[in-house]
């Protein structure tokens, strides 16, 4: 049997975030690997790596073109892994070989399809079988089980068609011990990748798998869905020797430790980090938690993990109001943010504070908290405040309470992005079916107007990374709310914009780095109060703004143009101070 495993996720080219993590998408290099140990034969088509390398173009051709790719080596199954970001480019891609190749198995895996399984079996008959859960012994029960023709009626964790109709079998316990994995087929991506590609890993990051689960149930959230709360942390020595490999082979020296709450268990992490420090293996490393996990922890544990490479945690705020927090049981006391951030700086770790506006229960009162919440955090001097659209996903609290209330308005979460997200033919698909690809949509807010959170966030994303300290002191000095802020903003915009040829919004005054001081001197000379404290601090940040600019624009061309990156030391050193610390906010203010 010719199986094949298919990464179609695709960043764009050149952006920071393609730049920053080299997309070796570990989890099916995990199922090829389990299939391999097993006697199988695997190929990996990455999609990714074909388009970085011009050999596949997005048009309205791409998913015919893509699909070619994939069945040319006559392939018997044909695996796809799911999100619900590029779940309708999967779709799309999985008919077009279909149509090319009526004789291979299509299986979907991964969250999306998980949590739509049945659905997705009903509305497209050319997905043959969906693996639930985690796929590493589902597939090669599957993969025996369709290699002798034998019926599929035991295999656990799947759901499939049989005679017209959709059966869904049991659910598969999860994998006990992770350590009982083999480590990823890395090797299947060599193909894909140049010498001088794992020359310029070193300044990249690469994403390691160091557990699974999440012990919370937040109503958001897929993640607990997935491993239905069942956290479970890979050996310290597992996770070393998959570092060593990767820096080996690839010269990685950055690494994502990924895992929904890495803090939960603080004894498997005081050891992971002990072994990182004995094994001197000189790296650096973020990871995810909550917020109030540090306030659980002994006080040396931030100053070990930080011995060991780390540089960066991921908070999971959401939302800085106590109402919202309780309503989508994050339940995190929102008064200690700026505290665990500011311990966090003492040890010099960065860290990233990401909030979610649209939530269906949200006042103005409580959006106002978020915002207010996210522009305090910016003010310290070692945090990346973040706001996102809230996007409805699929099996979700949220999303079965809220199925009658998708709206598509064309405003999406920054987890329905990525470059093939406007094709005609994945967006007719999206509207097509809400239910399937509801993360496209937005739930329509109970108190406020629909269009209000989108306006939120893309504003104050901008403000956060250009005039973070104007807008913070400029609202509490004016005595005003951020959302007051907003509203007057839009007025002044389409005041600034009568008359003019060519049309005026928020973002494009935005865009423009002058604007914003004019709006906020006029502001404050209507409420006759002197703007000359806050004059020299906006153009402080103009100008810092316009520095960070440079500075990229100047690094990226660097990077495209490799082996000038590669002789160059001041521009490697440049990368290197800048990678966990500015590139993130050189991308919003550019």
């Amino acid at each position: 049997m010719k199986i094949c495993l298919v990464n179609s996720n695709i960043s764009q080219k050149g952006s920071d975030g393609d730049m920053q993590i080299v997309n070796f998408q570990r989890g099916f290099l995990s199922l090829a690997a389990f299939l391999e140990k097993n006697g199988y034969a695997v190929n990996v088509v990455d999609l990714g790596w074909l388009y970085k390398q011009g050999k596949l173009e997005i048009n309205a051709d791409f998913h015919r073109n893509a699909a070619k790719h994939i069945i040319k080596q006559g392939i018997n199954l044909i695996g796809f892994n799911t999100r619900c970001d590029t779940y309708p480019n999967v779709v799309n891609l999985a008919r077009k070989c279909k149509e090319l190749n009526p004789n291979a198995t299509i299986i979907f895996g991964g969250p999306q399809a998980s949590f739509t399984d049945e659905e997705t079996l009903k509305k497209l008959p050319f997905v043959d079988i969906v693996v639930r859960g985690e796929g590493e012994y589902t597939l090669l029960e599957l993969a025996n089980a369709l290699n002798a023709n034998k019926p599929l009626t035991n295999i656990q964790g799947i759901t499939y068609r049989e005679n017209g109709r959709v059966i869904r079998n049991i659910d598969r316990e999860h994998i006990k011990d992770l350590d009982s994995l083999p480590l990823p087929a890395y090797h299947l991506i060599d193909k894909y990748i140049r010498s001088d590609d794992k020359l310029l890993f070193k300044y990249f990051c690469a994403y390691l798998e160091t557990g699974r689960g999440c012990p919370y149930r937040c109503t958001f959230c897929g993640s607990t869905l997935m491993d239905r709360n069942h956290n479970r942390l890979r050996s310290p020595q597992e996770i070393i020797k998959e570092i060593i490999l990767l820096k080996n082979k690839y010269h990685f020296n950055y690494f994502i430790f990924g895992h929904d709450h890495f803090l939960a268990n603080k004894k498997m992490v005081k050891r992971i980090c002990r072994s990182i420090v004995a094994k001197k293996l000189d790296i650096k490393w973020t990871c995810s938690s909550r917020v109030d996990a540090i306030g659980m922890l002994d006080e040396k544990l931030l100053e070990t993990m930080s011995k060991a490479g780390c540089v960066g945690i991921f908070f999971g705020v959401e939302s800085g109001s106590q109402r919202i927090q309780k309503i989508i049981r994050k339940n995190i006391n929102v008064s200690l943010v700026p505290e665990v951030i500011q311990e966090c700086q003492k040890h010099g770790i960065y860290a990233r504070a990401a909030f979610i506006m649209g939530f269906p229960e949200e006042t103005r009162e409580d959006m106002n908290a978020t915002l207010e919440l996210a522009l305090k955090c910016r003010q310290i001097k070692k945090c990346e405040p973040h706001i996102r659209l809230l996007g409805p996903m699929a099996g979700t609290d949220i999303f079965a309470r809220n199925k009658d209330r998708l709206v598509f308005t064309g405003f999406r979460s920054d987890m329905s992005g990525g470059p093939l997200v406007n094709l005609k033919s994945n967006m007719d698909l999206a509207k097509k079916y809400p239910s399937l690809f509801s993360v496209f949509y937005v739930v329509k807010p109970r108190h406020v107007p629909t269009t209000l959170p989108n306006e939120a966030v893309t504003t104050f994303v901008k403000l956060l990374y250009t005039y973070p300290m104007s807008t913070y002191l400029g609202i509490k000095e004016l005595k005003i709310t951020p959302l007051d802020l907003l509203e007057e903003l839009k007025k002044w915009a389409k005041k600034k914009g009568s008359g003019s040829s060519k049309k005026s919004s928020i973002i494009k005054n935005l865009e423009s780095k002058k604007y914003f001081p004019l709006f906020l001197k006029y502001l404050y000379e209507r409420n006759k109060v002197s703007f000359d404290f806050l004059k020299p601090i906006t153009a402080a940040e103009e100008g810092k703004c316009e520095k960070y600019i440079r500075q990229s624009k100047l690094l990226h061309r660097y990077i495209r143009e490799k082996s000038a990156f590669k002789s160059n030391t001041i521009l490697r050193k440049m990368y290197e101070t800048m990678h966990f610390d500015n590139t993130a906010r050189i991308r919003e203010a550019a």
